[in-house]
């Protein structure tokens, strides 16, 4: 599937933003089809390489690591919404967290420099997303119009915001089901895994609960993430 986060449509897909948004939760990471695109580096040059590194971070894909140019995947421009055959389909980016940290580093520093450029005095507080996967920008936010007119006009920003929010959720739910995982590996009778399921089942089953999740901000512009309203680590 593509869509607003890969840049192939106009439709932005949710990913499990805040609870009660359960149906988005898995629709978003099916849809995380990004664009990576590689550089030609001389492999005498010690030099470009660290310049080419910094720009262009290694994104985890499902075809492996990939450098990736963020600054041209994550552009202004209106990318082709032409058809792709099976092979011209691009990698998925991974729900991992040296992926989310280059992402959140990357949109840093190019939404501090938005509110720069429209005379925007502080960022919100936060921002999350329905479950359409529409930006929800704080009532009490001032500059509320302005910041939405500026992501409107800089849609490269705001999907990678939208990419965020997407891979965070995945991540965030993974991880709560790693202790259940650890357990199960060392169970050693039925009855242990039985009672393993049972201390979990309220992370097995169809209807559980998810983290709510929200994109923070520094008076700058710095993106943080943080689930149910504790900061999350990516490591």
């Amino acid at each position: 599937m593509v869509n607003q986060i890969t840049g192939f449509s106009s439709t932005q897909q949710p990913s499990m933003p805040n609870k009660g948004n359960d149906t988005a939760k898995s629709a978003s990471f099916d849809a995380e089809l990004l664009r990576a695109k590689g550089t030609n580096i001389a492999p005498d040059s010690a030099q470009i390489k660290v310049a080419a590194s910094a720009s262009m971070p290694v994104i985890q894909t499902d075809k492996g690591g990939l450098a990736t140019n963020l600054d041209d995947y994550f552009s202004n421009e209106p990318n082709s919404d032409g058809f792709l055959s099976l092979g011209e389909l691009p990698p998925i980016f991974l729900p991992s967290g040296e992926n989310i940290q280059a992402l959140t580093e990357h949109v840093s520093s190019r939404f501090s420099q938005m509110l720069d450029d429209y005379n925007i005095p502080v960022a919100p507080d936060k921002i999350t997303y329905d479950a359409q996967g529409k930006i929800q920008i704080p009532l009490s936010y001032p500059y509320a119009a302005e910041l939405k007119q500026a992501l409107d006009e800089n849609p490269g920003i705001k999907r990678e915001l939208s990419t965020i929010n997407a891979l965070s959720s995945h991540y965030v739910e993974m991880q709560r089901r790693v202790p259940f995982t650890e357990e199960m590996n060392g169970a050693s009778s039925k009855m242990a895994v039985e009672r393993i399921i049972k201390k979990y089942s309220h992370l097995l089953n169809d209807n559980h609960s998810y983290s709510s999740l929200a994109l923070h901000f520094s008076k700058e512009g710095a993106v943080s993430v943080k689930a149910d309203g504790v900061s999350v680590a990516f490591s």
